[in-house]
Formats: C-alpha cells, sequence, structure tokens
C-alpha cells in the first residue's frame, strides 16, 4: 500500500512539473520579409502559447502583431506580422509569450526600407548570400567523418559583413534518410537546424528570405514525383517567413520581392522538375506555368538590377555537372532567348547546389550579358570536382573548390552609373576573391 502511495505522490509530482514548464523561445527570432508598410518574424517555442510581438519606433508608441496561437502541428512556431510599420523607420521589437515578455528580455530591431523613388538615387545596399549548410546530428548521419563543418564562425561572418538582408540559395537543411517520409522527420530536422545560436544570431540581424533545392525538398536530386513534396513544402511555409509562396494559383515556393533599383525573382527547381531520365528534348526544371510567370515579370520590371535566384545553376556548360540547366536544354534556350529578344538588361541569376563557387558570363555582341553567380558551399563538404569540369562560360580566377563560402553583393552609385560588386569570403570572413560589373 505505501509503494502504491509512493508511485502515486510520483506521478503527481511528474505531472505538476510538465504543467509547470514555463514556455521559452527555442529558436528565432527570424526576421523574414521588412516591406515598406509590413514585416513578418518567425518564433519557436517549446509548448503551445500565445504569442505576439510587441513594437515601436518610439516608446511612447507601442503596436502589437495579433496574438497566434504556437501549435504542436507547426513544432510550435509562428509567424507574426508586423503591419503598424512605416519606411525610412527603424522598429524595436520583443517577444511575448502568454502576456509576459520573454526571457531573458531582450529588444531586436527590424530596419525598415526608405522611400527613394521620385525623391533622388536609389541607395547603396548590400546583401549576403549563400547555399547548403549541413548540421550535423551523429545518430542520423553517415557513419565516418562528418559531413558537415565541425567548425563555427561562417554565420557570425555573414553578419560582420553587416548585409540589409540575407538570401539562401537552397539547400538550407539537408533531410537525411530517417527524415523525408514522415512530417515528424521532416519538421525535426528543421529543429535541429535552427538550434543552432550563431545561426540565431544572423536569423535575427538582418531579414532572411529563401528557396529551396533538393535536400530541404526530399532526397538526393529529388523532382516533382516525390511522393511526400507537399509535406516538405508545408514545412518550408511553416519555417521560412516569405512573402508568399508559389504563383497563379500553383503550388511551389516561387516568390518574389524588391530592394531598391533591384527585383529578385525566387524560383522553385523541384516542384515541378522532370525526373532525371526524362529524353533530353522534354526536360524541364522549372514547368510551363513559372516560366511564363518568369519572363512576364522579367519583362515587367522596370529595376536595374534582376536577380533570379533559383538552386541549380543556369549557364554552367559542363554535361558533368550533374543537375544544372544544360540539363533541360530547351527551358534554358527558352530564357536565354527570351532575355536577348527582348534586350533585358542586368539579369543575374543566383546559384547555389555545388559545392564550390563560380561566376560564369554569356555574353554576345550587341545582346544583353547574363551572369550567374553561384555560391557553395555554406557549411556542407566542399568538393574539388569542379576543377575537372569544362563549363566554357567561367570566368578565369573565379572558380572556388575545397573552402566553405559565402558572398556579399554590394550595389553602389548614381541611378545611371550602378556598380555591382561581388565579394567572396571564407569561414573566418577574410576574402577570397571579387569581382564587378557595371550596369549596362
Amino acid at each position: 500500500m505505501i509503494k502504491k502511495a509512493f508511485v502515486v505522490v510520483v506521478l503527481l509530482l511528474l505531472i505538476s512539473n510538465l504543467y509547470a514548464q514555463k514556455s521559452a523561445v527555442v529558436a528565432g527570432p527570424l526576421l523574414g520579409y521588412v516591406d515598406f508598410r509590413e514585416a513578418c518574424v518567425w518564433v519557436q517555442v517549446n509548448k503551445e502559447a500565445k504569442l505576439t510581438l510587441k513594437y515601436f519606433a518610439h516608446p511612447d508608441t507601442v503596436y502589437q502583431t495579433q496574438t497566434v496561437v504556437a501549435k504542436q502541428e507547426t513544432h510550435y512556431s509562428a509567424k507574426l506580422v508586423l503591419d503598424n510599420i512605416e519606411p525610412a523607420k527603424t522598429y524595436t521589437y520583443q517577444i511575448w509569450i502568454d502576456g509576459k515578455q520573454a526571457a531573458p528580455k531582450k529588444n531586436y530591431n527590424l530596419k525598415v526600407p526608405a522611400l527613394w523613388k521620385w525623391r533622388g538615387d536609389p541607395p547603396a545596399f548590400k546583401f549576403a548570400t549563400g547555399s547548403c549548410h549541413y548540421a550535423n546530428q551523429t545518430i542520423h548521419d553517415r557513419p565516418g567523418t562528418p559531413y558537415g563543418d565541425t567548425l563555427p564562425g561562417i554565420f557570425n561572418s555573414i553578419v560582420t559583413k553587416q548585409p540589409e538582408f540575407m538570401l539562401w540559395l537552397g539547400d538550407n537543411i539537408y533531410l537525411r534518410e530517417p527524415d523525408w517520409n514522415s512530417k515528424t522527420g521532416v519538421y525535426k530536422r528543421y529543429d535541429h537546424v535552427r538550434s543552432n545560436p550563431e545561426l540565431n544570431n544572423l536569423f535575427s540581424f538582418c531579414p532572411n528570405y529563401a528557396i529551396w533545392d533538393d535536400h530541404d525538398f526530399g532526397p538526393n536530386n529529388a523532382d516533382r514525383g516525390f511522393w511526400n513534396k507537399q509535406t516538405t513544402l508545408q514545412a518550408f511555409k511553416d519555417y521560412w517567413p516569405n512573402p508568399s509562396f508559389g504563383v497563379n494559383g500553383e503550388e511551389g515556393i516561387t516568390t518574389y520581392f524588391n530592394y531598391a533599383d533591384a527585383d529578385f525573382f525566387l524560383l522553385d527547381d523541384r516542384y515541378y522538375r522532370s525526373p532525371e531520365k526524362t529524353p533530353v528534348y522534354d526536360a524541364e526544371v522549372l514547368g510551363a506555368t513559372q516560366l511564363q510567370w518568369l519572363k512576364d515579370n522579367l519583362l515587367a520590371s522596370g529595376s536595374k538590377f534582376k536577380f533570379i535566384a533559383v538552386g541549380s545553376q543556369f549557364l554552367n556548360t559542363s554535361e558533368e555537372a550533374g543537375e544544372t540547366f544544360i540539363s533541360a536544354p530547351k527551358e534554358r534556350q527558352e530564357i536565354i532567348s527570351f532575355i536577348h529578344k527582348h534586350k533585358i538588361k542586368n539579369v543575374i541569376f543566383l546559384t547555389g547546389d555545388r559545392h564550390h563557387s563560380e561566376i560564369s558570363i554569356l555574353k554576345t555582341d550587341s545582346l544583353p550579358t547574363i551572369y550567374d553567380v553561384t555560391v557553395s558551399p555554406l557549411s556542407s563538404g566542399a568538393g574539388n570536382r569542379a576543377q575537372q569540369e569544362k563549363n566554357t562560360l567561367r570566368v578565369d580566377g573565379t572558380l572556388i573548390t575545397g573552402k566553405r563560402n559565402f558572398a556579399t553583393l554590394e550595389i553602389t552609385g548614381a541611378r545611371n552609373q550602378r556598380v555591382l560588386t561581388i565579394v567572396y569570403y571564407g569561414r573566418e570572413g577574410e576574402e577570397i576573391n571579387r569581382f564587378q560589373i557595371s550596369a549596362e
């Protein structure tokens, strides 16, 4: 009888402690899109809770987001929208959980871009970019040498470059065999990646925008046939506070944003991608609807620079390169011909995936030059295979192999004299090389 009573008491204490567990932030805040009058912040906590942000440009006037309940189906994460912001102001925001400011009490900042059209020259600005972040987890990794970087530093180094925003070029997580066949596996992979304090420092420092590639989408080289792609799409939506997801009523991650005199077209190279064994004349990466959306928006763009972010390399001509647009030559040529036909200037593809970095240029007399800036990897394995690839459009001296890296792209100069400076950096923030493009 005494033993039974003791067991009951222990169980009651355990239950009491469980319910007494305080809600706490376990990941984030991740500052997502920031537009002139609206911004979005992602936060994850450790249990179901009511989340809100309080924010202000001046302490005399405090605004509050709508309350969102972080539930188990999103692994207790939520996206909170700040809809009382104005251009050219800096706002302080705080995370509140169940009516109390999250501990430790901390203030975060976001800067709203200034209006410049009809007022003067576009502002100078700089953004950071990179791809392929592999967070080691021994229990689920292949045996042997860790595939991901075992040394910290690269995300802190990005912060030291003071970018206006960070653009993630895919393979931002690496789903493993235990992950991609279940929602639990997919979401736990995101949870593991997001638990990194150094990464969270970057997340809260500046706005973050993201696309995906095969490893965020499913297994290696996954295509439109991947059976669980709706689950991985929902996870991407739940964990990334992008402006939107999909275009023209189609599923996917395609979206757009603008910064100063630059348009950014964020493409989905997985949801509609044909299988690798598709006959080359039928192969596609983007699919008809997304391709038409891209062409329409390139044609309509009035911005000086048009950046196209997509996981797969666009210009690389090497057939040994694997999953690049060269494997879908009809679609690749259709895009090139469209840009040339309509004389769309300053189109720059931003690509990842390859575990090396390089710059490729397609330059044809009297026609607009097309660029492909590849940045990879952030923390996954850095390969040397590209040294044997015959990419005839690669710019001499731009190939980076065997070294983890990121890049910054900075646009400076007066309205009609804009210059883009691309700088590649190593893990510790040391400069590797740089390249400059004068706007046409």
